[in-house]
């Protein structure tokens, strides 16, 4: 999912709010009563982002082959993803470990913040931002020995969404868009069991891309993260977070800020275009 070129961080949205009328935010516009309305055109984006999603994202795995059977690893290359590429994310995961010779989570708590800085510093690639990355680190190193006597399974395995969810929250770095997109990609990828009712509590992390062909595609009044995420609350409210990769990946390849390359996008024959310029 994960997954970006530069997926930023999301305010936290109380899940327990009841949902604003149109007039009080128009990116949720056409909402009766909490529920969207059958003839909303902007139920055929929802369909088709979801149809996308469904049809391409195995064919584009976030979590590498090598990293499937370790889960420190795999954790750590995901949690890091906020400022990072994906692809980025993973490169510099391999450098770390062959700087550190281990990605031992005993190891790593027992190592002072500083030195985990200095080891960062000798990747390539490196994180944009390698302080708050190495204090990432240390922060989830010490939670996993402490919480799951050591195992970094133990944050996924077993365990209700909204708990795992909570858990990478807490981390120093991470926050909500991060914990959602990692939910997901474990999900997708390791058959992780979101429990009852758990696929509801999952969102989308809206990005800069995600959050513009949002707003192209009508689906909020405004590149807004917030209104981003209660809309695809209203408009899949079963699995919120089902909107999140096709919304990035279109995004990422077609809608791009400047000039979108709107005649291979798969949504050009529904899009109103909202903000682009005609030519």
């Amino acid at each position: 999912m994960c997954r970006m070129v530069a997926r930023t961080g999301m305010t936290k949205i109380d899940r327990g709010a009841s949902m604003p009328t149109a007039d009080q935010d128009p990116g949720v516009h056409r909402v009766l009563r909490g529920h969207i309305l059958p003839d909303d055109p902007r139920l055929a984006v929802r369909d088709r982002l979801i149809a996308f999603r469904r049809m391409h994202r195995k064919q584009h795995p976030d979590i590498p082959d090598r990293y499937r059977d370790r889960p420190m690893a795999l954790l750590v290359g995901l949690i890091v993803q906020g400022p990072m590429h994906y692809e980025v994310a993973w490169r510099f995961v391999d450098a770390l470990i062959e700087a550190l010779g281990h990605l031992d989570a005993e190891k790593l708590k027992a190592t002072s913040v500083e030195d985990i800085l200095t080891n960062i510093m000798t990747c390539a690639p490196k994180p944009r931002f390698p302080l708050r990355a190495a204090k990432t680190i240390h922060d989830f190193a010490t939670t996993v020995v402490d919480e799951f006597s050591g195992d970094a399974g133990g944050v996924w395995l077993g365990r209700p969404v909204l708990d795992v969810i909570r858990t990478l929250d807490a981390l120093f770095g991470v926050g909500p868009g991060i914990a959602h997109m990692t939910v997901q990609v474990l999900n997708d990828e390791m058959d992780y069991d979101p429990g009852p009712g758990g696929f509801r509590m999952m969102d989308m992390k809206p990005d800069t891309h995600a959050a513009r062909v949002f707003h192209r595609a009508g689906l909020v009044a405004s590149i807004d993260p917030e209104a981003s995420v209660r809309a695809a609350r209203v408009l899949n409210p079963a699995y919120p977070g089902d909107l999140d990769w096709g919304a990035w990946k279109i995004g990422h390849d077609h809608c791009h800020s400047g000039v979108p390359a709107c005649e291979w996008c798969p949504l050009s024959d529904i899009c109103p275009r909202i903000g682009v310029a005609a030519g």
